[in-house]
């Protein structure tokens, strides 16, 4: 993998770009049942954007969600939320055109290291 080509961005659910372009490419990712249900077991089918967005917006805090990016186009996601000294990793997810090339471990990897900067000390994985 040329790592040039994929880089690592922060995004923030209050803003309304970074918003439109989740919004967008979720919609995408979650079209299939399968796909949501893998990500985040607890939403429903079909997918509610609004129902997403709301989760991070009350979790602002401490909850730091990332992208996976290249060209500016949006191929992977992934949340940690920060609760006293443990780090949660959640909603990973990397486009299927572009698995298998090491982005969720260059994903995984960014989200530990935020959590270690805010102070956690152990992690999960759902």
């Amino acid at each position: 993998m040329n790592d040039a080509k994929y880089y690592v961005k922060e995004i923030d659910y209050l803003n309304s770009d970074d918003n439109r372009k989740m919004n967008s490419i979720c919609r995408f990712w979650f079209s299939q049942p399968k796909t949501l249900n893998l990500t985040s077991p607890s939403m429903t089918y079909p997918f509610q954007f609004k129902k997403w967005a709301d989760f991070y917006q009350k979790n602002y805090a401490n909850v730091f969600s990332y992208t996976v990016q290249r060209n500016e186009w949006i191929i992977g996601h992934g949340s940690i939320k920060i609760k006293k000294n443990v780090g949660h990793l959640f909603h990973i997810i990397i486009d299927s055109n572009y698995r298998r090339k090491g982005l969720a471990l260059k994903l995984i990897s960014k989200l530990i290291k935020i959590g270690k900067r805010k102070g956690a000390q152990e992690f999960t994985l759902s």
